[in-house]
């Protein structure tokens, strides 16, 4: 993994990011739905800090492997201060592993150029989005599962029904026809573009 350092190529990535992207300064981690529905992707939210876990390093890795995609970038998609924004990394579990130690507190996004695969990776969860298979393939589990999976987590008690993680998830869980569990009230707190 290494900082882009062509200002030129930084700002194409950040504007390959932007076109997927909400643009409301809070929002700049989340999808734009219409983008989403204009490339019937997938969308599944994962309960983590700090990005990937290694068994996610290792499905993520061997994925795109499997699909002849090489290197990827990294975007920030917060205001990183004199640090850099953009990263050229290789699909290799040493350059996600760095990707963690360097960027695990900072919200990311992951893409290859051609935009056939998105990770949006927050402080407390990320957002796997694209086609089906691949997003079934990098999560070890059915789209299904995934979304289960994170329900099940976000219907703790120590969890705010009314937070960012259930109000994430609510937008594109409805966005895309799912059903939103455990708490549906999440739809009547204050709309989120």
């Amino acid at each position: 993994m290494r900082p882009t350092d062509n200002n030129a190529r930084c700002t194409e990535y950040q504007t390959l990011v932007r076109e997927m992207m909400l643009d409301d300064e809070p929002l700049r981690s989340e999808f734009d739905l219409a983008w989403i529905r204009q490339k019937e992707w997938e969308v599944v939210p994962v309960e983590r800090a700090q990005h990937f876990i290694p068994e996610e390093i290792k499905a993520i890795v061997s994925t795109l492997a499997d699909r002849g995609c090489a290197k990827c970038i990294a975007v920030a998609t917060e205001e990183l201060g004199p640090l850099p924004s953009c990263f050229e990394l290789s699909v290799s579990e040493e350059d996600l592993y760095e990707f963690n130690q360097e960027l695990g507190l900072f919200r990311c996004l992951l893409t290859d150029l051609d935009r056939s695969w998105a990770i949006s990776c927050t402080e407390s969860y990320n957002l796997f989005a694209g086609p089906k298979t691949l997003i079934e393939a990098m999560l070890g589990k059915s789209v299904e599962e995934g979304w289960k999976a994170y329900w099940d987590f976000v219907a703790q008690p120590s969890v705010d029904p009314y937070g960012m993680l259930h109000q994430s998830a609510a937008r594109y869980a409805v966005a895309l026809s799912r059903p939103v569990e455990p708490h549906p009230s999440v739809l009547d707190s204050p709309k989120q573009p």
